[in-house]
């Protein structure tokens, strides 16, 4: 475990008097409160600058206690705290039992470890990394009996800081994890005023950092063993990642998490306008090589492979902020990946089906038959079944009238699941294709389907549920052609309605299980009589 580095223990702070107030219902007054200038100061700085600062500011305060906690719990976290500099899956996410941490001793040392954990783990809540030193620097003037020691280290750190960590912003791709950190590790002797610290030491004195830590005897840090399976995911998503567990070779380790996802293909000439697009064959821009590739992915289940949850990522910011009926063409054509990555290893021909029905629903719900295909609970295995299964589900989760069809909202959540389940299971030589055409896709569906501004407002703030209906109405949009999906289709917005009837006349609800047959004689859905024309929705 971490030793007191020998400021804090030249500064003697682990006095056995407690002079200092502490009241549980006033904890957020201790720390909240950060000085303008010195958050300026902190905002300049690189993530992990701002985060190794947390990291030793932590260690003042858990010396501080020294003699009144022998619980090692505080101190085995900050050391995960310093191995997740390099990536943040060494440290175990935390949270520690409020009720067995009370008190002027325990209590401080639980606020500490939630503002580190914080600063790892939950950085799309508050995103801005120079609150968590701010934050734990004035928990720790609060408790420290002597702060003179502490306020010249800590502005010795800073200034050091401001030279060898000013504040980066590294490339990242659509696919991009928004826990990894813009900027290279640090080590803690960086944080001595008294070590003679230079940036081209780093690496080697963070890999001799990790060579020194025991995962077996701290509880906060993986196994060799998760860290080799967190490190196989991650190449197999980005095949330029290099890291080995606990081990540091280089900046470069993590520099080039992310530098595959940034790379594009190069635009596709533009086909002649007013093609019809054709959900049964191929689409050009899916390269042919994807068909019948071998299956030499990892494939952990159902749930497994979906983006992650707990964080607002470059692809969530990249695929939202369009209609309703432009996210459901989205995840559709992101369905349309999955098809022809997994033709012939699994029942996937109904998914072009159901891609095209989704668009011949954002004309009006009642064309689609959302159960009329297979369906069922996505099994872990096999795992083309299982991917094609799951992608599909999401799909017609997004076509859920009753969720999405009156509503300010999208089914982002299903575009965004169903893309990181189509990168997983691709090529490595597709996923920057699939990247580049996602973007391509999303980008031109944001400038001629945006999302209205006006989002927030509650039913409950309505006089009636036509209003409602009507104010939700534009959230909804209207149908969008599906010849978008196509990056190399020249579209004019004045063709939109034209392309939406042609898509229409050209569909044949024989082939198409998912839609309604054309009637007038006999087919009512929830009491409304299904037209025997396709009509566009108002």
């Amino acid at each position: 475990m971490l030793d007191a580095p020998r400021y804090i223990a030249d500064a003697d702070i682990a006095v056995p008097a407690l002079n200092f107030t502490w009241v549980t219902s006033d904890i957020r007054s201790y720390y909240l409160d950060i000085d303008e200038a010195l958050f300026d100061r902190l905002n300049k700085l690189s993530d992990t600058g701002c985060m190794g600062l947390t990291l030793a500011i932590a260690e003042w305060i858990v010396h501080r206690f020294d003699g009144q906690n022998d619980d090692p719990i505080p101190l085995q976290f900050v050391e995960a705290g310093w191995a997740s500099l390099v990536y943040p899956a060494y440290c175990v996410y935390t949270e520690l039992p409020d009720d067995d941490w009370r008190g002027p001793v325990r209590e401080p040392l639980n606020m500490t470890v939630t503002i580190v954990n914080d600063g790892i783990f939950c950085r799309d809540e508050n995103p801005d990394p120079a609150v968590h030193p701010g934050w734990l620097r004035n928990l720790a003037r609060r408790v420290l009996d002597d702060t003179t020691a502490f306020d010249a280290w800590f502005e010795a750190c800073v200034e050091r800081l401001e030279t060898v960590a000013p504040a980066v912003k590294r490339e990242r791709g659509m696919f991009d994890d928004m826990a990894m950190w813009d900027g290279a590790p640090l080590p803690r002797q960086a944080f001595d005023p008294a070590f003679p610290y230079k940036p081209e030491d780093g690496p080697g004195l963070v890999d001799e950092f990790l060579k020194s830590l025991d995962p077996d005897g701290n509880e906060f840090l993986r196994s060799v063993d998760e860290m080799t399976e967190a490190f196989a995911d991650e190449r197999d998503d980005n095949d330029t990642f290099n890291m080995t567990p606990y081990r540091y070779t280089s900046v470069e380790d993590e520099v080039s998490f992310g530098k595959a996802q940034t790379e594009v293909e190069a635009p596709v000439p533009a086909t002649t306008p007013g093609t019809t697009f054709d959900f049964y064959s191929r689409p050009d821009f899916i390269p042919e090589s994807v068909v019948g590739a071998p299956l030499d992915f990892v494939w952990k289940g159902a749930q497994a492979h979906i983006g992650p949850v707990e964080q607002v990522t470059p692809l969530m910011e990249q695929i939202w902020g369009v209609t309703t009926c432009a996210e459901i063409g989205m995840c559709a054509g992101v369905m349309l990946w999955v098809k022809w990555r997994l033709d012939g290893f699994a029942e996937v021909d109904h998914d072009l089906e159901l891609a095209e029905a989704s668009f011949a629903y954002c004309v009006d719900w009642r064309y689609l038959d959302r159960d009329g295909g297979p369906k069922g609970k996505p099994p872990d295995q096999p795992p083309a079944m299982s991917a094609a299964m799951k992608v599909n589900s999401l799909m017609r989760r997004a076509l859920d009238m009753d969720e999405y069809w009156y509503n300010q909202y999208q089914p982002v959540s299903e575009t965004f699941h169903s893309a990181h389940i189509v990168r997983h299971i691709l090529p490595n030589a597709a996923k920057r294709v699939f990247d580049n055409w996602l973007k391509v896709v999303s980008d031109r569906l944001r400038v001629y389907f945006p999302k209205p501004g006006d989002g927030g407002r509650k039913f409950a703030e309505f006089e009636s549920r036509e209003a409602y209906r009507a104010y939700t109405a534009p959230h909804r949009g209207v149908p969008v052609p599906p010849q978008l999906l196509d990056p190399s289709f020249d579209y004019n917005p004045e063709d939109r309605e034209a392309l939406v009837a042609k898509f229409l006349s050209g569909l044949d609800p024989s082939r198409n299980r998912y839609l309604h047959p054309r009637t007038n004689a006999g087919t009512r859905l929830r009491g409304r009589a299904l037209p025997d024309q396709l009509t566009t929705h108002q």
